[in-house]
């Protein structure tokens, strides 16, 4: 594949999977992903600018408001238009920021730059079965109801609870014949559980399980008779760029810098950044 496709490619599949996403991450995937290709900063930038005049259903944003209240300057991200709707955008960043991503191997992340590609999985295979039985629908009407539910999923910026009582209302516009309780109740314990098992961009590509059970970066970071240690699981995670090594420095100093014993935080903050940066991670 021509370079220029394949980066095109990851750009579009980077948004479908995360809807929201510093281009210096999306970078760093497609060099780690394929270390045999020359890739120069200015050459990804060329290829983002030529996308951004085009109708591509995402832009290429700071969001210099959100960091200047820790003086801190906001990366360029890759934001998924919905995201404007409402205050979407500020939901997503509180949701993740600091958490880790999920990233697909070189083949499957591809297979997402299409937005219609979807991952099954059984709990949508369980919510298919029980429309059919359950409410004597159609084959053809259950896939529209099954793609249509899993389509929402992929773009919710809100809790489940909230999110599953408004697919269950959305159901009986489908013309889903809710009769009983007892129906409605499994019912939503079918969504409940796609949705909980789903990869969603609101977890950065894990499902809400995967995403409650991640490490937590900062408990992998140890001080020991002043010096900084990094476990091996978090260089792991810098090295793949599970971690965003820019994010993950923002938070450590804005963590810091404002408790107790301020300048001994701070010390302790540029110690754990200049720990975090001697690891070789691609840099835009």
């Amino acid at each position: 594949m021509e370079k220029t496709e394949l980066i095109k490619r990851y750009v579009k599949a980077a948004n479908n999977l995360y809807n929201l996403i510093p281009i210096t991450q999306v970078y760093r995937i497609i060099k780690l992903q394929n270390p045999e290709m020359s890739l120069t900063a200015s050459e990804f930038k060329d290829v983002l600018n030529q996308m951004s005049n085009q109708n591509t259903g995402f832009e290429i944003k700071r969001f210099d408001s959100w960091f200047e209240a820790d003086n801190w300057q906001s990366p360029e991200y890759i934001i998924s238009q919905y995201l404007f709707e409402d205050d979407n955008i500020y939901d997503m960043m509180n949701n993740q920021e600091g958490e880790l991503y999920n990233i697909p191997d070189k083949e499957t992340f591809l297979k997402h730059a299409d937005e219609f590609y979807f991952v099954e999985n059984d709990a949508l295979n369980d919510l298919r079965n029980y429309l059919i039985q359950e409410f004597k629908l159609i084959p053809d009407d259950v896939e529209d109801i099954v793609e249509e539910t899993q389509g929402m999923m992929q773009v919710r910026t809100d809790e489940s609870d909230e999110f599953v009582e408004f697919l269950i209302n959305d159901y009986k516009n489908f013309s889903v014949s809710i009769e009983t309780k007892a129906q409605e109740d499994q019912l939503r314990r079918l969504l409940d559980q796609a949705d909980y098992s789903l990869q969603i961009p609101f977890y950065r590509n894990f499902s809400e399980k995967q995403f409650r059970n991640n490490l937590d970066p900062f408990d992998e970071i140890d001080l020991l008779d002043g010096e900084i240690t990094l476990t091996d699981a978090l260089v792991e995670q810098i090295k793949t760029a599970a971690v965003d090594v820019d994010e993950l420095d923002k938070l450590v100093h804005c963590n810091y810098q404002w408790s107790e014993n301020m300048f001994e935080n701070i010390a302790y903050a540029d110690k754990v950044s200049k720990a975090i940066n001697k690891i070789d991670v691609p840099k835009l």
